[in-house]
């Protein structure tokens, strides 16, 4: 969830961010990098999903998978490109990712029992929806792109509090982040628990 937080905040600040780093010349590129912020922070789960099926000695399927999400990018190259540019690469690439996916999940489904817990990701989508609203606005009144910290942190605050409000972190969940970080980290856990685990 903390990924995908950071992905909808670049969403989010993604005009800020651009002209900040690279120059007001590149400001046509705002609505490629958001499209594919939204794009990575709903497909993040295939980062840990993509080398399962090679872990389970299904190299053929996944080169299958591959071909058919590259003749899908082909495609979808063919039809969005030549209108709307580099939109539309973005779009494209946003439409493999979910493909990708979506084909990989399926695949899996078959070979072994997958679960998600579909609670946490609709409060965390939620969480970021708000926030990233919230920062719309505030850019709307107060524009600058040598604000872009502000709008982080005030976005990654509204994050949190949402979480805290939705209840969407669960002791458990906690317990789990200690158990995987190690005792090293476990001061600073206790802390972010406090602030976002609901009492």
């Amino acid at each position: 969830m903390a990924d995908k937080s950071c992905l909808h905040r670049l969403a989010a600040t993604a005009k800020p961010a651009l002209t900040l780093f690279v120059g007001e010349a590149y400001v046509e590129g705002v609505t490629p990098l958001l499209i594919l912020s939204i794009f990575f922070a709903l497909t993040l789960t295939s980062t840990a999903l993509s080398g399962l099926l090679v872990v389970l000695g299904e190299t053929m399927l996944s080169l299958k998978l591959t071909a058919l999400n590259a003749i899908i990018g082909i495609g979808s190259a063919q039809l969005l490109l030549p209108s709307l540019g580099t939109t539309g690469a973005s779009l494209t690439r946003g439409i493999v990712m979910a493909t990708s996916l979506l084909t990989t999940i399926i695949a899996l489904r078959n070979k072994i029992r997958l679960s998600f817990d579909l609670e946490a990701f609709w409060k965390s989508l939620l969480a970021s929806i708000v926030m990233a609203l919230a920062v719309y606005d505030i850019q709307a009144l107060y524009y600058s792109k040598f604000y872009l910290p502000i709008y982080i942190l005030i976005g990654g605050v509204i994050y949190l509090a949402m979480l805290r409000v939705t209840n969407a972190i669960r002791p458990e969940d906690v317990r789990l982040t200690k158990e995987y970080l190690g005792p090293r980290f476990s001061p600073l856990v206790k802390r972010f628990e406090k602030l976002i685990v609901s009492s």
